[in-house]
C-alpha cells in the first residue's frame, strides 16, 4: 500500500500544480512548463521522503529499499511522459480531434463534404502547429523559411524511427 501512495500522490499533486500555475497565467512554453512541474514534484517528494529516511530512520509510511525508490522512479517517469504526451493533443487540437467535434456539433444532420473542407483549412489545421514548432524552439524562421533546430531534428528522427520500427511509416496517418 505505501508504493501504491507513493507512486500516485506526488503525480496527482504535479497534476494539481499543473492546474493552479495554469489557472494563474498559461506559460508560453507549455510542454516545457509541464516537464518542469513534473520534475519539480518528484524532486520534492522522493527528496523530502530520503531526508525523512535519513533523519528518522526507515518508517512504515516511507519507501525505504533502493528497489522501492527506484519502483516510485519509474513509475513517475511512466506516468509523466503518458501525462506530457496527453497533454500535447489538448494543448492544441489535433486535426482528427478538431473534425470529430465539428462532426459532434453537427449532430444527427452530418456535415456535407464542403462544410468539412471549407472550415478545415491550413489556417486551422497547419499554421498553429507551425507556430508551437518556433515557440518550442524546434524550429526557427530565417529569412522567410522554417528549418528545424537540433532539437526538433532530433525529435523528428525519434519519431520517424519508431515509425519504421512498428512498420506504419507507409500507411500515413
Amino acid at each position: 500500500m505505501t508504493l501504491l501512495i507513493w507512486d500516485i500522490a506526488p503525480v496527482v499533486a504535479a497534476f494539481l500544480v499543473h492546474l493552479a500555475v495554469w489557472r494563474l497565467r498559461v506559460p508560453r512554453r507549455q510542454a516545457r512548463a509541464v516537464v518542469l512541474v513534473f520534475l519539480a514534484m518528484y524532486l520534492a517528494t522522493v527528496g523530502a521522503a530520503l531526508v525523512c529516511t535519513l533523519a528518522a530512520g526507515p518508517r512504515g509510511w516511507l519507501p525505504s529499499t533502493p528497489f522501492e525508490y527506484l519502483h516510485v522512479t519509474l513509475f513517475y517517469a511512466v506516468m509523466t511522459a503518458g501525462y506530457v504526451i496527453t497533454y500535447s493533443a489538448v494543448e492544441v487540437d489535433s486535426p482528427t480531434l478538431v473534425m470529430a467535434v465539428m462532426l459532434m456539433d453537427a449532430g444527427a444532420a452530418g456535415l456535407s463534404k464542403r462544410e468539412l473542407l471549407e472550415t478545415l483549412t491550413d489556417e486551422v489545421l497547419v499554421v498553429r502547429r507551425i507556430e508551437d514548432l518556433v515557440t518550442d524552439r524546434m524550429a526557427s524562421l530565417e529569412d522567410g523559411r522554417y528549418r528545424l533546430t537540433r532539437k526538433g531534428a532530433l525529435l523528428a528522427r525519434l519519431f520517424d524511427r519508431t515509425r519504421g520500427v512498428l512498420g506504419v511509416s507507409e500507411l500515413g496517418g
